[in-house]
């Protein structure tokens, strides 16, 4: 992903955490710096799929995974959809994502390193 990509990606985790999740802007803003920082630790620069693979869930389930609600991925995906495509459509995503139709595993994202 090129940082246009990637910066288009983590504003669309945080509008979810934000629009979706109901966090304040500033508790959404730590919440991804905290994952990044992690996620960052991990990247080996050697193996250019690394980053790659970060960035292989929807920035939905990412966020859902951050937020760490109650609510089931389902419920809380059929609830937002709406909100979710409208997110997406902002940023130019609508139609090259799945729009959170990933399988998804609760817990911490999943990354590779």
């Amino acid at each position: 992903m090129n940082k246009e990509s990637t910066d288009q990606y983590w504003s669309i985790v945080q509008q979810c955490l934000q629009k979706i999740h109901a966090l304040q802007s500033s508790a959404a803003t730590e919440c991804i710096a905290e994952f990044r920082d992690d996620i960052e630790k991990m990247v080996d620069p050697d193996v250019p799929m690394t980053s790659e693979l970060i960035y292989h869930n929807e920035p939905f389930s990412l966020a859902y995974d951050l937020a760490g609600g109650e609510e089931t991925y389902n419920a809380v995906l059929e609830k937002h959809k709406g909100t979710y495509h409208t997110i997406l459509v902002a940023h130019g995503w609508a139609e090259a994502r799945n729009e959170g139709n990933s399988t998804h595993r609760r817990g911490k994202p999943t990354t590779y390193g």
